[in-house]
Parts: C-alpha cells; structure tokens; sequence
C-alpha cells in the first residue's frame, strides 16, 4: 500500500482535478527522468529490443526462400519481416514504460510523487511523452537492419518510410498504455512474464512469416481479426505489392486509402482505450 492511500477520498479528487496548468511542466520532468533512466538502468529497455533484433536476422534468413514463391508480395524476407519486428519492438519498448514504473513503486518512489501536489494525468502523460521519444531507437534499428539485409521500397520511400514510423508510434503507445495499466495494478516484477507473454502472443497470432492469404485454418481466422494485422500492414504498406494467387488478389499492399484507414480505425480507439485502462489503474493506486 503505498502512502498516499491514507489520504481522504475527497483530497484525491482534488489532485486529479486540480493544477492543471502543472500537467506539462510535470510531465516533461516525467518524461526527462524516464529517458535518462535508460543510461542508469539500461537492462529493462535493451532486453525489450533483443528479441525483435534477433527476429528480423533470424527470420530473414531462416525463410528467405519463401521470398521465392510467385505472387510473395515483398522483394526479400527482409522486408517482409521489417513490418512485424518494427510493431513489435515499439510495442515492447511501450511496454518497457510499465515496467520502469513498476520500480518505482517498489523502491517507494512513486510514494514521494503522490504525495506532491500535482496532477495525477501528468504522471502517465510523462511516460507517453518518454515512450514517443524512445520509440525512435527501435525505428531506427529495425529499419537500419532490414535495409542492410535487402529490404527495399516499392513506392515512394519517404511514404514508406513515414507508414513504418506511424505504426511504430502507434505500436509504442499501445504497448504504453498496456505496460502502464498493468504496472499499477501488479506492481511487482513478478507481472512482467505476464506482460510479456500477452504481447507475444497477440503479435504471433498476426500474419509473420507469410501474408494472409497464405493462412489457413484457425490461425488465419484469428489471424483476419486480430487488430494488429492491421498495424502490421501499415508498416508494410511501401514494402509490398498485391498478393495474387493464379489471377485472384488475395492479399493487398501498397500504400493505399483502405491500408490507412484500416490502421487508423485500429490505433486511435484501442490507443484510447487503454490509456483509459492506464488511468483507471492510476485511481486504484490512490485508492
């Protein structure tokens, strides 16, 4: 239990109402702590990249032949992996905030912040401030690495470029708001496997090695509907072209009106969404 829990009801209404005009001051101070905390405590942010890196190397080359199969909508398994690794590193490197969070609280931290006279929202508006920054390190990797490794645009490269960037912000705060959520509730390093491993799954059971129409039985189901695959799609939006199968299109690349508003409709709501579940998580520490 932390020490602001013995603060009436009524006084925690108050620091999420009141000093408003402090939330920005605050969440840059937020945001500035957490950066620098990559050079303290490396550990946490470096191992939420290994393995999308290892991902992108191994993966290339591991199933670089099916590049080879007519109608493979990219020029390489390089780019064709670039879409997947690159939401799933933001993804984890969102996730990577919660964790951070998660020491606070256990080294009594936190306690000193909730205590001070400030706005509740500004603590968590840190942290997305924090992940939108750091998210550029993952970008920057991933697209160095596929690039090395043959990965080439179709379209217009800067278009491309800037698809890849919006589904790694994207991915980035929804990690965030996941990670942050969940770090409030759990607030033990115990959690993380769990954080983990719920990102893990959602992103393996979207289109990785081969598109969508390559899928069949119950994972392309699961597949079709998971959000993710929409994510993915943008990041692969100027990497590939229309996957046909004899003269029917089964699949769709490019970078086109329905790629985006696909990966948009997904992002904005589920962004939304959970950093409702961020703050709802943030009220429950008060309480």
């Amino acid at each position: 239990m932390t020490a602001f829990a013995t603060v009436p009801a009524r006084a925690v209404d108050v620091r999420w109402e009141a000093h408003g005009g402090q939330f920005m001051p605050v969440a840059l101070a937020v945001a500035r702590r957490n950066l620098l905390s990559i050079r303290r405590a490396p550990s946490v942010f470096v191992s939420s990249l290994m393995f999308p890196i290892m991902s992108i190397i191994t993966m290339s080359g591991a199933y670089s032949g099916v590049a080879l199969v007519p109608g493979f909508p990219a020029n390489s398994m390089a780019a064709w992996m670039l879409g997947f690794t690159v939401v799933q590193a933001s993804a984890m490197v969102g996730m990577s905030s919660g964790l951070g969070l998660i020491r606070d609280i256990e080294t009594k931290f936190y306690d000193r912040l909730l205590l001070a006279p400030i706005n509740r929202g500004s603590l968590i508006g840190g942290l997305y401030l924090a992940v939108s920054a750091r998210v550029v390190v993952p970008f920057a990797i991933t697209l160095g690495l596929a690039m090395a490794t043959g990965a080439r645009f179709y379209s217009n490269p800067v278009l491309g470029i800037l698809c890849v960037f919006v589904a790694a912000e994207g991915s980035a705060l929804l990690g965030a708001g996941y990670g942050i959520g969940m770090g409030l509730r759990l607030r033990t390093f115990a959690a993380a496997p769990i954080m983990f491993m719920t990102v893990f799954v959602v992103m393996f059971l979207s289109p990785v090695q081969v598109p969508l129409g390559y899928i069949s039985g119950w994972l392309h189901h699961i597949a079709v509907a998971n959000p993710i695959t929409r994510v993915t799609s943008l990041a692969r939006a100027g990497l590939t072209h229309d996957v046909k199968i004899g003269d029917v299109v089964v699949g769709h690349g490019g970078i086109t009106t329905r790629t985006l508003a696909e990966a948009v409709g997904v992002l904005v709501p589920s962004i939304i969404l959970l950093a409702w579940f961020a703050v709802r998580g943030m009220r429950k520490l008060d309480n």
